[in-house]
């Protein structure tokens, strides 16, 4: 019996050894594995569970010589050591090998098998028993492998770019590929079970796993073996659970403590695949391309957040758009002046990046390369970059001198240009792979393929790290292996919205692979995930983007770009202008700045590989019903999400575990879990729940656009949890909250009022001052005037003001924006500066114009009013609205009346006798000519001679607008 302590830096653990006649026990606190000598086979138990966990297979270990397996077949000698034992075994082959068992912490065993002759030995594996219950996850984001699509040509898979209704998060009966392919890309040799544990193969070598699909009780694996002696055995590790976060917590501990990004970098990104050379628009006065400026000018138009802008190839010099490191300033005019005008508006600006080495012409990052000999091994001819094709070259990132020089240019550009962010592509795309391809360290290309994307990774970390030595810097990879997530978080690669590259017909089935490859990548210890949203092979469904804007905005990175526009205002589809998507896409970016705070929260964890989007298997273990759902996912630890993919789709079933939950878009509906709720799931809401008491940022800070005209969207908000002021008023005797949030570079000062019946009076010098504040009433009867601090101080203006349940009346000042609850509100503009918005609620709200206001009704039958002023604009909406023009006035100025939703509305015209108005026809004459365009068809319009004339008289249906 051998007692050891053992001090692992983290933690201190103690080690056992016991040895029987036909067998030796090694055992910690936690764990007990026993090896049974003749014939060899081991077995691995969870000691707090009782259950034995992992059965090896007599003769489980194996290695190939010549074509031939063979087996380990017993014991002959063991050998105690401080952390386990070492075995001599005896093989098939009737040689003698080596397997060491060592503990490595009190829940990580690591095996290791030195295989007899092993410089000449092909390939090592290993068998283990797996019953039929069995679950099995990771391994890759991938759902399945399938043939590449241009063999020789590139190694992309067919169902990249044909997406097929296939996988889940259980991968039983798939044989798995591990060799790093493109696009998805991401890649472990670790799986977790449903067991209890998790098994991760050390090293980098081409290899397979065959997960029960050859044999329905048996999980296999085998790798190649390469030049160095490191991958001429087979090194695996087992972690004990049964929780899945303490086999990620000892799987990273491992490979590495995955890398987290600095807060903003969990904003929204936008990108767009290719901006294109030529055109140009003003931005800040100065030329820049015109549809980077469009973005930036369409974001400031509808008030959507800024957050990363990403500058994706081609946008350097030279060939592929990336020959060197200096912009292309036919296709980028004027960079300092259009990165400075992003910054000013609250950008982190982030850039494509790869090892590619691109063009042959002097000054050129590839003829510099080919002319060092920093290529890759096999590297002939032009280094010349295409997107499909044997000319691209890539740099031997196993070369110290090569990885300098290619760091260093990056770094000096990132410096001088002020970017905090990479997005890292290929890594996976023409590399050298045979075993005769050898690289500058001496490995073959069967051990570097795989640690390619690491090295690549782990090169521009560094860059990052030298042009923002305060480490404010992110790394976004789409090529990922092992130990990958100490540098970066990860994107999903060339997902699909279309299909064949984007020539084909539109799909959703990448909006389905990306809600599968997420929680797969969850798995895998890469804990920080996003997808290009709409698909990098841009949509062709309107509902595909908008489903997917949804699930981004709960995806660990939600970034939005690819081919295309992606934009809501220049759609693929029709409407072409689509307003509800526009909806749809601030709705969701300004719903990830709202939950930033919490975002950045759940990442912190993530340091110990515990995911941002947490599978429910990886939560729930024990929930049968939860074994496979992969449709639904816990966003940090408190939001359930549940995203829709179908086209079509308006409801959905959705599983509460556990506990009290809180439907997130409306928290008075409150259901107890362990059931299946069928929740409803228009086009613009994903099912949401939040878990009871949780302190998370409450949707009800979104007001929903109207379908014509733009809204701002409150930013200040109240838990459930959290206390609330008791009422609000400005003599001193009320209490209030006051607090800042910047948004569309505007300071708002919050004023929030109570349950009961509040006055809210602006003055120059007040809390509510009327300059850009923001109110809320409450619940009470309130009253809320800014109409007087007007005429007193001309920069008064630009409140936002949001009203409760009560009956509220409100007086508005200049350029207000006001937004109607649920009660029965009046909004009174007569008196006002001009320049206001106003939105009703849900009840029957009144609309008093001014002039030169925008008034728009809510789902009420609302009352509009039309004075003397002009250049107003009034809009209806769902409910039966009434617009009133005041007794014998036409206004000087012009009014546009419409409506655009259906509701049976009429316009009343009173006094018309005094006007000289008895039929359309004199309204067409006498009216639209002065001041009213109506375009209202299908309601009717009422001619009244007086105030008290009865409404059905002189009636008529608009079958036609009246313009003038």
């Amino acid at each position: 019996m051998n007692l050891t302590t053992i001090d692992d830096v983290n933690n201190t653990f103690s080690v056992e050894v016991e040895q029987q006649k036909d067998s030796v026990q090694i055992s910690t606190e936690t764990a007990m594995v026993e090896l049974f000598f003749n014939p060899y086979r081991l077995r691995l138990h969870n000691l707090a569970s009782g259950k034995t966990i992992v059965r090896e297979q007599s003769g489980g270990l194996f290695y190939e010589r010549d074509g031939i397996t063979y087996g380990v077949k017993e014991v002959t000698e063991v050998t105690e050591l401080s952390d386990g034992v070492q075995l001599t075994v005896i093989t098939e082959e009737g040689l003698s090998g080596t397997v060491t068992l060592q503990f490595l912490s009190d829940s990580n065993l690591q095996v290791s098998f030195q295989p007899p002759q092993s410089e000449s030995v092909e390939a090592v594996g290993e068998r283990l028993i797996s019953p039929q219950s069995e679950l099995l996850y990771g391994l890759t984001e991938r759902l399945r492998d399938s043939q590449s699509l241009f063999p020789g040509l590139t190694e992309i898979p067919l169902e990249d770019v044909l997406p097929q209704e296939v996988g889940s998060l259980n991968r039983r009966g798939e044989t798995v590929e591990m060799r790093v392919r493109p696009t998805i890309s991401l890649y472990t040799p670790f799986y977790q079970s449903s067991r209890g544990y998790g098994l991760a193969v050390e090293g980098t070598s081409l290899g397979a796993f065959d997960l029960a699909d050859s044999e329905s009780d048996t999980i296999s694996f085998r790798f190649e073996t390469g030049t160095s002696p490191e991958s001429q055995q087979l090194v695996y590790n087992l972690f004990v659970g049964p929780e899945y976060t303490t086999i990620l917590d000892e799987y990273t501990k491992l490979t590495g403590s995955p890398e987290i990004p600095p807060d903003w970098a969990f904003l929204h990104w936008r990108w767009r695949d290719v901006l294109e050379a030529g055109e140009t628009s003003l931005l800040d006065g100065v030329p820049v391309n015109a549809q980077l400026a469009e973005d930036i000018l369409m974001y400031e138009m509808f008030d959507i957040p800024s957050g990363v802008y990403l500058f994706d190839r081609p946008v350097l010099e030279g060939n592929f758009g990336f020959g060197r490191w200096e912009w292309d300033e036919s296709r980028l005019p004027n960079p300092d002046a259009m990165l400075q005008s992003l910054k000013d508006r609250g950008y982190h600006l982030a850039l494509w990046s790869s090892t590619f080495m691109c063009g042959a012409l002097p000054g050129d990052n590839g003829r510099e390369a080919q002319s060092l000999g920093y290529l890759a091994p096999g590297s002939k001819g032009l280094p010349l970059c295409t997107e499909i094709g044997l000319f691209n070259k890539v740099l031997d990132v196993t070369n110290p001198d090569a990885r300098a020089w290619w760091r260093d240019k990056i770094a000096e550009f990132l410096s001088e240009w002020g970017i905090q962010g990479i997005k890292l592509d290929r890594g996976e795309e023409q590399i050298p792979s045979k075993a005769t391809d050898i690289w500058f360290d001496g490995r073959s290309g069967i051990e570097v393929r795989n640690d390619y994307p690491n090295l690549q990774a782990q090169l521009h970390f560094e860059a990052l790290e030298k042009a923002n030595p305060d480490g404010d810097f992110v790394l976004l990879s789409r090529a990922g292996y092992s130990g990958t997530q100490q540098y970066s978080v990860f994107w999903g690669g060339d997902t699909a919205g279309s299909t064949l590259f984007g020539l084909g017909s539109g799909t959703n089935l990448g909006l389905r692979s990306a809600i599968i490859s997420q929680q797969r990548a969850a798995f895998m210890g890469m804990p920080i995930w996003g997808s290009d949203t709409g698909g990098y092979y841009e949509f062709k469904e309107r509902e595909v983007f908008a489903r997917w804007l949804q699930f981004s905005a709960f995806s660990g990175i939600m970034e939005i770009g690819g081919q295309g526009t992606h934009a809501p205002w220049d759609m693929p589809t029709e409407p072409n202008f689509d307003r509800e998507m526009i909806e749809i896409y601030r709705r969701y970016t300004k719903l990830r700045e709202i939950l930033q705070p919490y975002i950045v929260a759940a990442a912190k964890e993530a340091s110990t590989g515990v995911p941002l989007a947490r599978p429910m298997p990886l939560v729930y273990p024990r929930v049968p019903e939860l074994k496979d759902l992969w449709d639904q996912y816990l966003f940090g630890s408190d939001l359930l999400v549940a995203p829709i993919w179908e086209i079509g789709q308006r409801s959905r079933d959705i599983y509460l575990p556990s506990g009290t939950w809180r439907n997130y878009w409306d928290s008075s509906q409150v259901y107890q879990g362990r059931q299946t709720l069928t929740v409803e799931a228009p086009l613009g809401i994903i099912p949401v729940f939040v878990r009871d008491g949780a302190a998370v940022p409450s949707p009800n800070a979104l007001i929903d656009l109207d379908t014509t005209l733009t809204r701002e969207i409150l930013l200040y908000n109240i838990s459930e949890s959290s206390p609330k002021p008791s009422s609000l008023s400005f003599d001193g005797s009320y209490n209030h909250l006051r607090t800042k949030r910047r948004s569309l570079f505007r300071e708002w000062e919050t004023v929030i009022g109570s349950k009961e019946s509040d006055l809210f009076i602006a003055a120059p010098n007040g809390i509510f001052d009327g300059i850009n504040d923001l109110v809320w009433t409450g619940d009470g009867n309130d009253e809320v005037d800014s109409v007087s601090v007007t005429s007193i101080n001309p920069d008064a203006g630009n409140n936002l003001i949001l009203t409760g349940n009560g009956d509220d009346l409100i007086l508005v000042g200049r350029n207000d924006l006001v937004n109607g609850g649920k009660g029965q509100d009046e909004f009174d503009a007569l008196d006002s500066g001009g320049g206001n918005h106003l939105f009703g609620g849900s009840d029957n709200d009144s609309f008093f114009l001014g002039s030169g206001d925008i008034l728009a009704g809510g789902e009420g039958n609302d009352n509009f009013f039309v004075g003397e002023g002009g250049n107003n604009i009034l809009t209806g909406n769902l409910g039966k609205d009434l617009f009133w023009i005041a007794n014998g006035t036409i206004p000087d100025q012009l009014n546009i009346i419409t409506d655009f939703a259906i509701g049976e509305d009429l316009l009343g015209l009173a006094g018309t006798a005094s006007l000289g108005i008895t039929s359309v026809e004199d309204l067409t004459q006498q009216v639209t000519k002065d001041g009213l365009l109506l375009d209202s068809l299908g309601d009717f319009l009422v001619l009244l001679q007086g105030v008290t004339t009865p409404l059905e008289s002189d009636s008529f249906l608009l079958t036609q607008a009246i313009i003038v």
